[in-house]
């Protein structure tokens, strides 16, 4: 019995959230409500990231807490947003739909970092995700090919730091 109290007690819950899915007829509400809509003549498609936090009040109170999303695309695109947060719970979506998605193709991979204080305090990424290595390639006769400097990181088991508090 104790053992089980123990086993629960020391469970901690995610501050960090993120799924993706696709967008369809089926996402309409009125999809299922068979409600008149004209959505549903021509409906959105594409893809969208659910992005939802649940932070301590005492990591709010640091210097700019945000959301850093990087998320790239299968034309090989990438962008990388900063998401600022005003409160300690929320949620935010980000989706690509119709024409953008067909230019991009959808999402290839993300990671989403939380941070305040400069300090990385939990990670979420796709299965996929890997730092991309540049590379400059010469193009004279020898072929070379140049790794452009960047300082290594080290791969850590923990993706995030505990709290300080």
């Amino acid at each position: 019995m104790f053992a089980i109290f123990g086993a629960l007690a020391s469970c901690s819950t995610r501050m960090l959230t993120v799924h993706s899915d696709y967008v369809t007829r089926e996402s309409l509400a009125s999809f299922y409500v068979d409600t008149p809509d004209p959505l549903l003549n021509c409906p959105p498609f594409g893809q969208r990231l659910v992005i939802s936090w649940s932070v301590p009040k005492q990591l709010m109170e640091l210097d700019d807490p945000h959301l850093r999303l990087q998320l790239r695309f299968r034309n090989r695109e990438q962008i990388d947003r900063k998401i600022p947060l005003r409160r300690a719970k929320g949620t935010t979506v980000f989706r690509i739909l119709n024409d953008e998605y067909c230019k991009t193709g959808g999402f290839l991979t993300y990671r989403v970092q939380l941070i305040a204080g400069e300090c990385v305090y939990e990670e979420s990424r796709h299965q996929l995700w890997e730092e991309l290595i540049a590379i400059d390639r010469n193009d004279d006769e020898s072929g070379t090919i140049n790794f452009v400097d960047q300082p290594l990181k080290p791969y850590l088991l923990e993706h995030y730091l505990p709290l300080p508090f």
